[in-house]
């Protein structure tokens, strides 16, 4: 399905993921408006790593986001991203 729309979001996007510094990015809005799909479809030209929190309690987030790396585990190596295991 083709994306359309909020050019403007994706150049700022664009522009913050190319500065030489580093940044959070703080994207929020009403339920079901697109966010997830924007954020995906900005880091569609890029190497990344998405994950997405859920309400759950910290240590099981941190467990949910361990385990998605260690899926992708290729993927990271390829962006050559070293891990640790504590």
């Amino acid at each position: 399905m083709p994306f359309i729309g909020r050019t403007q979001e994706l150049e700022l996007l664009q522009t913050e993921y190319a500065s030489p510094r580093p940044s959070l990015i703080v994207l929020y809005g009403r339920r079901r408006v697109g966010k997830s799909t924007l954020i995906l479809e900005s880091l569609c030209k890029y190497k990344h790593v998405y994950h997405q929190a859920s309400r759950l309690t910290d240590p099981d987030n941190l467990n949910l986001f361990k385990r998605s790396l260690e899926t992708t585990g290729s993927k990271i190596s390829k962006m050559g991203l070293n891990s640790r295991r504590t």
